[in-house]
């Protein structure tokens, strides 16, 4: 039985990020003299590295369900996000953060593009033996961009235009950021506003601590060296494009299905049971008969 071309060329990709040694890709069949950006999507070689994991599919450490309708699903790979550009040295003997975004693609852990940088010099020459990395693409990110980042004032620059990391005290009133991080001072993390087309709003400055308004519209208190990014994140489009062709699909992207509680017996719902076609005969509620409509549920003095 021949192997289907899709999992051989996943067979080949897994097998090329094996080959990296420290932290390294082995450049030494690449010549890149003669490269061009519309290469690299088809060259295995120029793909930061893809991790295998096993998804928790609703369990928990325990192997118990926690959440419900969740398991299967199509196999996918961990593509590891970087919020900084690595640091690369020029003839000066300085130390300038240099990338060029060579292509912008999907990825299946996320509703947002992720785009491939390839680290370069002030010239914008590729710098051999550099480890390409994925970063999350914000609005208008395309190939052929350069994303440079500066130490003394921690900005980061995309065509001449400041919209990347920089921190929270030092941006403008009304500011949209995203991919904020909730460790003050750290630059390689980012937990909040990562989902497409998302972007939260500074509202205000209160001395050492920041208000933003998340895209929710609740408003939390962060601190003034936390570190955020400019701009929206990418593909506005993925709310208008959830419409399912057949019930598969949703299989293929790990929800199972889901039974209504009056179609179920009594030792299983609270809503099964009785003769015939019933409305449950009470308030809707869960399996464990608390109130699922109208009973707020959010916290909201912490």
């Amino acid at each position: 039985m021949a192997l289907n071309t899709g999992r051989k060329r996943r067979i080949y990709r897994i097998t090329v990020a094996k080959t990296m040694t420290n932290g390294a890709y082995n450049w030494s069949t690449v010549n890149t003299t003669t490269h061009s950006l519309d290469d690299t999507e088809s060259g295995s070689h120029w793909l930061p590295p893809l991790k295998g994991f096993k998804r928790g599919v609703g369990r928990n450490n325990q192997g118990r369900i926690t959440r419900r309708h969740r398991g299967g699903g199509h196999k996918r790979l961990y593509r590891p996000l970087t919020w900084l550009p690595p640091i690369q040295k020029n003839f000066e003997g300085e130390k300038p953060r240099m990338a060029i975004c060579s292509f912008v693609r999907y990825d299946p852990n996320r509703s947002a593009w992720i785009a491939c940088m390839l680290p370069c010099d002030a010239s914008g020459a590729y710098v051999p033996k550099r480890q390409v990395y994925w970063t999350l693409a914000p609005e208008g990110l395309k190939q052929g961009d350069f994303l440079s980042y500066d130490e003394q004032t921690h900005t980061e620059v995309l065509n001449g235009k400041s919209i990347l990391r920089q921190r929270l005290g030092d941006m403008p009133f009304g500011a949209n950021v995203h991919a904020i991080c909730r460790k003050p001072g750290s630059i390689k993390k980012a937990n909040l506003v990562l989902a497409a087309g998302t972007s939260a709003k500074l509202v205000s400055k209160q001395g050492n601590t920041v208000i933003v308004e998340m895209p929710s519209g609740r408003r939390k208190q962060l601190r003034a060296d936390c570190y955020a990014t400019y701009s929206v994140v990418s593909n506005k489009e993925h709310m208008y494009t959830k419409k399912l062709r057949k019930a598969g699909e949703n299989r293929w992207r790990g929800k199972r299905p889901t039974v209504r509680g009056v179609a179920m017996n009594p030792v299983d719902h609270p809503h099964g049971g009785g003769e015939g076609k019933t409305s449950g005969g009470r308030a809707s509620v869960t399996p464990w008969g608390r109130l699922t409509k109208g009973k707020p549920t959010v916290k909201h003095k912490k």
